[in-house]
């Protein structure tokens, strides 16, 4: 005897393993869009803090002047208004990289431009810093960060 179609445990493990592909997968996708939200939240603070250290450097040159670079709190900022600062997500956090003792733009090591310069203020006068890295890191996976440097007085970020 000849049927046509298929039996109702055919179609239930038919079902079934769809189902099971269907949940990998989502569980995939969802694991890849957060991650892709995570990295491009690192991306736009970077874009931030290159912008903020830019203007930071263009206003020691146009001014002929020392204008140091804090971080703290989670902001950055070149001059004691918020007009002149980049505040970051709760997200992200910028580090020192291995070769630093401590986290750039602190009080305690203050940094900053002079006529377009990186320098670091010492007691009685500035000293020139050819190169300064830092990282900058996602709170949420830490294996998404940054790498930013300032050369020769130049911001820039590192590709990956």
């Amino acid at each position: 005897m000849r049927k046509d179609g298929f039996t109702l445990i055919e179609m239930i493990l038919v079902l079934s393993i769809i189902a099971l592909i269907a949940t990998v997968s989502l569980t995939a996708i969802r694991s890849i869009l957060k991650n892709i939200e995570i990295e491009s939240t690192v991306i736009n603070a970077t874009q931030g803090i290159l912008l903020t250290l830019n203007k930071a450097r263009l206003e020691s040159v146009i001014n002929e002047t020392y204008v140091p670079v804090v971080y703290e709190n989670n902001v950055l900022t070149y001059d004691s208004s918020d007009i002149r600062a980049y505040s970051l997500t709760d997200k992200v956090s910028l580090h020192a990289t291995p070769n630093l003792s401590q986290s750039p733009f602190t009080p305690s090591a203050t940094m900053g431009f002079y006529l377009g310069f990186f320098v670091e203020e010492a007691t009685s006068n500035l000293i020139l810093k050819n190169e300064l890295n830092f990282l900058l890191i996602s709170n949420e996976n830490d294996a998404i960060r940054r790498e930013i440097i300032i050369e020769k007085g130049l911001p820039r970020a590192l590709e990956d």
